[in-house]
């Protein structure tokens, strides 16, 4: 369970999301088919026409709003009817190993947060690789981010993201809380799903335990996103690889992970 603060004035469980949890069954269906290829094309050549965050897409119960900056697009969304009202805005950067745009259900899960939490949702859809770098991506969220805490000063700010969106916003939040400090409004709390942390997977072996587990994500391909991603700078760097970048003093941090 997550709460937005201590009062529970909007409160998140996660069981609550009409998505079931993948089964054993399916576990060792995607092992048996060609997903990690699939995969590692999308990496490559990633598309930019999926669509998912356009305005029809949402359900009717949602409530949008869009601005546009030089680089990027940010989606506003919150429900007509909430389970629970606040005045809080949950900034979402959303995953695709730092490759590919946001998905229908990133979409499905901010409208989810939007119900439950009675929050402003805000989809950040940002610029990606092979088009942008990790130093252009994290200007470019810094920049939405101050211009969006600027507007609304006295409102609660919830930083959130999911794999590589994730990092994204622990780098983004250890430059909010290090070099950047006293410049915007710091987040009042961040959650991150997953988060990819070490964008050259330098702790991971061909041969190791997990990487023979995975049903999904093909290491070598996500290796060669990350490089992409850090572009001319080391992947050891912490704005791309929020790993190695400091933890302390960032506030209230929640990260969820799974295991098998």
């Amino acid at each position: 369970m997550f709460a937005i603060d201590a009062k529970g004035l909007a409160m998140l469980q996660m069981s609550n999301h009409p998505r079931k949890p993948i089964t054993a069954a399916m576990y060792f269906l995607m092992r048996a088919l060609p997903v990690k290829p699939f995969i590692a094309r999308q990496l490559e050549i990633p598309s930019r026409k999926n669509n998912a965050l356009q305005p029809d897409k949402f359900s009717t119960d949602i409530k949008i709003a869009t601005r546009r900056t030089a680089d990027s697009h940010v989606i506003t969304l919150w429900a007509s009817a909430p389970k629970v009202r606040s005045d809080a805005h949950i900034v979402y950067l959303h995953g695709g190993g730092h490759a590919l745009q946001a998905m229908p259900f990133h979409r499905r899960f901010a409208e989810h947060l939007a119900r439950q939490t009675g929050s402003y949702v805000r989809l950040l859809d940002f610029p990606l690789p092979p088009e942008a770098q990790c130093t252009d991506i994290l200007e470019a969220v810094r920049a939405i981010y101050r211009q969006l805490s600027g507007d609304y000063r006295q409102h609660r700010f919830i930083l959130m993201g999911d794999s590589a969106g994730g990092g994204l916003a622990l780098s983004l939040l250890q430059e909010l809380k290090g070099s950047f400090a006293g410049e915007t409004k710091n987040p009042d709390g961040t959650v991150l799903y997953s988060p990819w942390l070490d964008v050259g997977l330098l702790a991971l072996e061909k041969d190791s335990y997990h990487t023979q587990k995975e049903a999904i994500l093909p290491l070598a391909a996500l290796r060669k996103s990350g490089a992409r991603y850090a572009g001319d700078i080391n992947m050891g760097d912490a704005r791309c690889s929020p790993l190695y970048g400091t933890v302390d003093g960032l506030g209230k941090l929640q990260i969820f992970i799974s295991q098998d």
